[in-house]
């Protein structure tokens, strides 16, 4: 007689493909950035991300004149390999008796606790360009702020991906004259596989509640304005799902694990748009 037991209630595969699938869908950051995944199997706990360095420019020239070479050269920034994880028990009793589907929901909440981890660390990197637009004591997001972000970026407009802003910020840009609501294109306004909620500015904008919120005597929002792949993110190992018996407790455990290091590029990437 076949009997069906916890250890067929719980498909590691399975299980595997549903985090996987929920993780890319939460780490929203994490579409902006370019990845590495060549370091996987490679030894080393530190982590190097070329930068190429710019060309002079070119220079005048006369009938048979040599020209000069110029190296072409880049420089290194370094990052750690990191290890994030999180595990999860559950008991046969909870699979076979709840109301509901616990397996599914653990499934759900692990992949939430790994993206949110890698998007607050890509957040940490966004945050530590050099390019502020400071407005914290003026009011809230408005294009004319958003306006002076793009000049920070000079010339380089071509390549700007997204306005990323908190919740909050969202129904002060749907307040402004100068938004237009996705609903106006007819379609949805898609960036880096996520639906934006309009553009301002020509520039796609997308939530994103792991925008810092400072709160003291008054709440401020970074908001990130972004060029594309500011960041960069190498995996040494991509998100690994195990699990492990135990026959005495009649319980399974279930565990996420990723190692990896993040870097920002280019501080000339990405704009903070500070408001109230």
């Amino acid at each position: 007689m076949a009997v069906t037991t916890k250890a067929n209630l719980v498909i590691p595969e399975v299980f595997a493909n549903i985090v996987e699938g929920e993780f890319l869908q939460k780490a929203k950051l994490l579409k902006f950035a370019r990845v590495y995944n060549d370091l996987q199997g490679k030894p080393g706990d530190t982590i190097h991300f070329p930068k190429w360095n710019t060309l002079t420019e070119a220079t005048d020239l006369t009938e048979t004149n040599a020209m000069t070479t110029e190296v072409l050269s880049a420089s290194d920034t370094f990052a750690t390999v990191k290890e994030i994880g999180k595990a999860v028990e559950i008991s046969d009793t909870a699979v076979l008796t709840a109301i509901g589907d616990p397996i599914a929901e653990a499934a759900r909440q692990l992949a939430t606790v790994m993206a949110l981890k890698v998007d607050g660390d890509i957040k940490t990197e966004l945050e530590s360009t050099t390019n502020v637009v400071d407005h914290s004591a003026n009011g809230v997001i408005k294009y004319e702020y958003i306006v002076e972000a793009l000049a920070k970026f000079g010339e380089n407009y071509e390549d700007v991906a997204a306005l990323v802003v908190h919740s909050k910020q969202a129904s002060d840009l749907l307040k402004d004259s100068n938004f237009i609501n996705a609903a106006a294109f007819g379609q949805p306004v898609m960036v880096a596989g996520y639906q934006a909620i309009g553009k301002i500015a020509g520039i796609p904008v997308v939530i994103s509640d792991r925008i810092s919120v400072v709160t003291g005597t008054s709440t401020t929002y970074v908001a990130l304005l972004l060029r594309n792949e500011p960041v960069a993110v190498a995996y040494k190992r991509e998100l690994k799902i195990e699990q492990d018996r135990d026959i005495l407790k009649r319980t399974t455990v279930i565990a996420a694990t990723m190692h990896y290091a993040v870097k920002l590029l280019s501080a000339n990437r990405v704009v903070k748009i500070i408001t109230k």
